[in-house]
């Protein structure tokens, strides 16, 4: 499943962020879990990335990132025009 991730970055971004992103990979790796964009922003959020996953990993992605102090997620579940369309057929 498609999910669209919006996350502020946690106190220890700063610390090493390129072993923080390392990390992370790492963890999307481990939980099978494809990245497929990541944006930066500014605003109430800090990043905005769309990733392929199974419920089960994200919610294990959203644990592990907050336990490791690297920030909060908030993912939602995406889907296409195709699929809002059979669902409205059906």
């Amino acid at each position: 499943m498609k999910y669209v991730i919006i996350g502020k970055i946690g106190p220890n971004w700063g610390d090493d962020p390129k072993a923080r992103v390392a990390a992370v990979h790492e963890k999307l790796d481990a939980l099978n879990i494809t990245l497929e964009t990541v944006y930066y922003t500014q605003g109430a959020y800090d990043f905005m990335e769309v990733v392929e996953a199974e419920p089960k990993a994200m919610l294990a992605l959203s644990l592990w990132c907050k336990t490791k102090g690297y920030g909060e997620l908030n993912s939602m579940p995406a889907f296409s025009m195709e699929a809002v369309t059979r669902a409205i057929s059906e």
